[in-house]
């Protein structure tokens, strides 16, 4: 029969009250954290016990529509956001946070304050369009003759290009691309380098052959010795001449061709040896007086026997110095048997020089010899004018040919054509029929600057005389051939 025995039950409980303090929340820790929630282990600072499970103590406590995350109060609503300790709309006047409100034509989308405007940028909290003031980015400009396209500055021209944010147009410097510049003698041709109107190309340059020293008429024909390369000839410059392989000035040892040495009395003026002395006339290696018996009036112009006296422009006879019936004075001299005064020698066109030594028309007696008058020049023995003289035109001895006469010194032509140094009538010559070089063919003559048939009914064809309304070659119409067994009649084929 059971016993009760008071020791047994308090010992009982106690073991009881161990056991439970062991798993449960003491009442320490319970007093700490305010609540009777029971959490082993305990819950350390800034959390509490709730429902067995330690959780953030957001302190002050949060208000409505607001949950303490990680022991700070937030709101529950998605598109809320706590602004002094009250949720507020994510919306323009909060976007993204407290007080960050958005400007005219800005919407908040996602926290961020954006333009109504997908294509608007904002600019210092302002939407501003995208355009050549603001191109992709705040502030960034578009420059003179550029738009802006899809956020990028371009130029205006499409054929231009954008080089260090400036539109210039493609060039030798700038070809198809910024920087990429064309060489010499080349020209930007669409984007590409490709050589210049009348360049060539040798190896990997562009040269032009008709004055490319180094590449003179041909590729790598280099000229040499000081020449330039003139219309594709190496040749030295104007007033050289190439002696020995080198191009020299002329002068007294090369004076207008290589080897013409000048004499002691001679300088060398634009390939002539001339005399230093005014009076005398350079002829060959040698300087004469005009009065030269070998060389009267002009070089080599020899005075015969018949008239052996030189007066400085022809040869003439002379007079005779003896028959005076009186003895002349000592400044008298006995002249065609008649004392005259020898001063008179200087200037009489009579007597210059001497007696009987006559000035021909033309020319005059000066300081005793027979000088050309002003605008005429000694030439074989008579004065001519240079400019007009036709075998004398320009210069003693050049003579103008058939068709030609002198005007200022040039051979021209008589109201025809000049075919090289010929002079032709284009409009009936039959070798230069219409231009230089255009021959009529056989039985053919020029009428008119045409050639022409000779034979009446006959016209050409590809240069020949034919009969258009008999030829089966030519039947109706140069060209137009007859077929096999066929006959041209009055110029039909049947």
């Amino acid at each position: 029969m059971f016993k009760f025995n008071p020791s047994s039950v308090l010992f009982s409980l106690s073991l009881m009250f161990a056991a439970f303090g062991a798993f449960g929340c003491n009442n320490e820790t319970a007093s700490q954290e305010g609540t009777d929630a029971v959490c082993n282990p305990a819950c350390g600072e800034g959390e509490k016990c709730s429902e067995g499970q330690c959780v953030a103590n957001c302190d002050p406590a949060c208000g409505d529509g607001q949950k303490c995350t990680d022991g700070v109060c937030k709101c529950t609503a998605q598109d809320e956001i706590l602004c002094d300790s009250q949720c507020v709309k994510n919306d323009k006047d909060h976007c993204g946070s407290c007080d960050n409100k958005c400007g005219d034509n800005q919407a908040c989308v996602d926290g961020e304050c954006k333009c109504s405007d997908a294509n608007d940028l904002v600019c210092d909290s302002q939407c501003v369009k995208n355009d050549k003031d603001h191109c992709g980015s705040c502030d960034n400009k578009c420059g003179d003759n550029q738009t802006c396209v899809d956020g990028e500055c371009k130029c205006s021209d499409a054929n231009d290009l954008m080089c260090d944010s400036q539109c210039i147009q493609s060039d030798e410097s700038n070809c198809g691309e910024c920087g990429k510049a064309c060489g010499n003698n080349e020209i930007c041709d669409q984007g590409n380098c490709r050589c210049a109107e009348g360049a060539e190309t040798c190896g990997t340059e562009c040269v032009f052959l008709q004055k490319d020293a180094l590449n003179c008429g041909a590729c790598r024909n280099e000229c040499t010795g000081g020449q330039i390369c003139i219309d594709g000839k190496c040749k030295c410059s104007d007033g050289e001449l190439f002696c020995d392989a080198q191009c020299v000035k002329s002068n007294k040892e090369n004076c207008g061709a290589c080897g013409n040495k000048c004499s002691d009395d001679q300088t060398c003026v634009n390939g002539s040896c001339l005399c230093i002395l005014d009076e005398l006339t350079a002829c060959g290696a040698k300087c004469v007086d005009a009065k030269d018996n070998d060389n009267c009036g002009s070089c080599d112009n020899k005075c015969p026997n018949a008239t052996p006296l030189c007066n400085g422009v022809t040869c003439v006879k002379g007079g005779d110095t003896s028959g005076c019936s009186t003895a002349c004075k000592s400044d008298e001299q006995c002249c065609n048997k008649s004392c005259v005064k020898k001063a008179s020698y200087s200037s009489d066109n009579n007597n210059c020089g001497g007696c009987g030594i006559h000035c021909t028309p033309g020319n005059e007696c000066q300081n005793g010899t027979c000088v050309c008058q002003e605008g005429m020049t000694a030439c074989s023995g008579e004065c001519v004018n240079l400019n007009e003289h036709p075998s004398h035109c320009g210069a003693c001895n050049h003579q103008c040919g058939n068709n030609k006469h002198c005007v200022d010194g040039v051979c021209q032509c008589n109201g025809t054509d000049t075919c090289g140094d010929e002079c032709y009538n284009l409009m009936t010559d039959k070798e230069h029929c219409g231009a230089c070089d255009i021959a009529c063919g056989e039985n053919q003559s020029c009428d008119q600057g045409n050639c022409k048939c000779d034979q009446s009914g006959f016209e050409i064809c590809l240069g020949v005389c034919v009969d258009k309304k008999n030829d089966a070659s030519n039947c109706g119409a140069c060209g137009n051939q007859c077929g096999d067994g066929q006959k041209c009649e009055q110029g039909v084929c049947g």
